[in-house]
């Protein structure tokens, strides 16, 4: 029961910190906490491949690099700032492919092909909520798309509990055993379900224009977003099992790492960008 209490109060506080600053347009939180995200993560990742273990610094660099890349496209997104915004960015690039010529050259490509698949993995995917929450015609923070953005956490969020549930509960196949033992094709198609539900309610009710010619994006918004949530997660988990871990952090009490929590998003906010992008013009 305690540790129950501890995991609850842990993902609320979680859950809180994620959907205040977009629900409530807070320009400066917002771009703390997924700065903060991108940088936990990277570190986590760092930790699960053994990159740089002996240079820590490299690390730090990395992490920072990639908070201030959310941080650059999302004042590019606002029209605060132009392309120059990344040239710092673009900078540390190439300060990463020349500083193995001096060191660690035997190790040269693993070392950089890791540290840019991290930024990709984790970054260019958050770079995404950027994307979706400011669209083509948004010249400012206070024309932040809120409902849109909103909808693929919650989504996210209710294909894990009811996958989890329908998992219990009529749990019997196993859908990927050598990566995730316990998930179930019963829980998949469970947590599937009650998506493609959520998205069509959301929509219909709760996004202004939802239930007009765009109808029928919410339940493939809905079965894309369960899918890929669910490859996001098998991602991570095999990134766990190669590196002899049960999780990737303990930041989290009861939930374990930050790249623990986002693994789904990671995978799914791109589909939804996708989506977003071909229905809504």
């Amino acid at each position: 029961m305690k540790t129950l209490i501890i995991r609850s109060i842990s993902g609320l506080v979680y859950v809180a910190l994620l959907v205040c600053p977009i629900f409530f347009k807070l320009p400066g939180f917002y771009v703390a906490v997924f700065s903060l995200i991108a940088l936990l993560s990277l570190r986590e990742f760092a930790l699960l491949v053994n990159l740089n273990r002996k240079r820590w610094l490299r690390t730090i660099l990395d992490c920072l690099a990639g908070a201030y890349l959310f941080m650059g496209h999302l004042l590019y997104c606002t029209d605060t700032m132009g392309i120059e915004v990344f040239f710092p960015y673009l900078f540390y690039l190439l300060y990463t492919l020349i500083r193995n010529i001096y060191s660690d050259r035997e190790q040269m490509v693993r070392d950089t092909s890791l540290t840019f698949m991290g930024q990709a993995y984790v970054v260019l995917p958050l770079l995404c909520a950027n994307l979706i929450a400011f669209g083509p015609h948004t010249t400012s923070f206070l024309d932040m798309r809120v409902g849109l953005l909103l909808t693929v956490f919650v989504l996210i969020w209710v294909n894990d509990t009811f996958a989890f549930l329908s998992g219990l509960s009529f749990g019997r196949r196993k859908l990927f055993p050598s990566v995730s033992p316990k998930k179930t094709w019963e829980g998949f198609l469970g947590g599937v379900l009650a998506s493609m539900i959520a998205a069509t309610l959301i929509g219909r009710f709760l996004i202004e224009g939802g239930g007009g010619s765009n109808f029928l994006m919410w339940p493939l918004l809905g079965l894309i977003v369960s899918a890929t949530s669910t490859w996001g997660d098998l991602f991570e988990s095999n990134l766990k099992r190669l590196a002899g871990v049960k999780d990737s952090g303990n930041l989290i009490p009861g939930h374990g790492g930050m790249l623990d929590r986002i693994d789904s998003a990671l995978f799914a906010l791109p589909a939804a960008f996708f989506v977003y992008t071909v229905f809504i013009p």
